[in-house]
């Protein structure tokens, strides 16, 4: 999902709902939570690899809407990730 709108007039607000699409497309496409921690780890660390790749990149030609959507994915495998944890834990009950 592209999130290129984001950097027209970015906030927190904006940012935090396109974290919910991305948590709640995400979950629906493979499940609610993650298999172990250690795959949590992996999702999250590829999705943080591909925001370094633009990150690399020289100063005037990285896509800002492109490093804003890692940043968006990131944040909801995170979120996924306690989720996933507090399950495991039996902190909540789902």
């Amino acid at each position: 999902m592209e999130y290129r709108d984001l950097t027209d007039e970015l906030s927190w607000h904006r940012f935090a709902c396109a974290v919910v699409r991305e948590y709640v497309d995400a979950s629906q496409q493979h499940g609610e939570h993650f298999a172990s921690v250690h795959e949590a780890y992996a999702v999250i660390l590829e999705e943080l690899d591909e925001f370094w790749e633009h990150v690399r990149q020289p100063t005037g030609t990285r896509d800002a809407g492109a490093m804003i959507s890692e940043l968006v994915q990131i944040a909801a495998m995170a979120c996924k990730a306690a989720v996933t944890i507090e399950m495991r834990a039996g902190i909540v009950n789902r």
